[in-house]
């Protein structure tokens, strides 16, 4: 089958999106957050503007996200001073913030395990670099 680029990488997102979004509503998680939970696991106490620009969302987008997870208690928002004498919140886990980023992550690898049967170790490589070419591409 021949599809335009396009067409092909938005079936392959909307596939991969519709089996992340059943898993992630199981655990009680909105778009948006399983990516907050698992970036701060590696990055605990990363300033909130930091934590959107790795993210790729809007500082709206961000402070939204936040508030939800604030009020579920997966994470916590400590303020800090900058500076210049601006304002910042460093974003922390929670226990049970922790507890589910681990649960997102282990969804995660098994998405990825199914998505990769049939695939040999150069060819999950090659994906990867072609992805990353068109990225690049897009981006300069």
């Amino acid at each position: 089958m021949n599809l335009p680029l396009h067409i092909a990488l938005i079936r392959t997102q909307s596939s991969h999106m519709r089996k992340c979004r059943s898993k992630f509503q199981e655990l009680d998680l909105s778009d948006g957050q399983p990516k907050i939970l698992s970036f701060l696991l590696n990055n605990d106490g990363i300033l909130q503007k930091e934590l959107a620009q790795k993210c790729g969302v809007s500082a709206a987008t961000i402070t939204s996200l936040l508030q939800n997870m604030q009020a579920k208690e997966l994470i916590t928002k400590e303020e800090i001073h900058i500076s210049g004498g601006k304002r910042g919140y460093q974003i922390f886990l929670t226990a049970y913030g922790r507890e589910l980023a681990h649960q997102v992550c282990e969804i995660m690898n098994t998405i990825e395990e199914k998505c990769y049967i049939g695939f040999s170790e150069d060819e999950k490589k090659m994906l990867l670099q072609y992805l990353d070419r068109i990225v690049n591409n897009l981006e300069q």
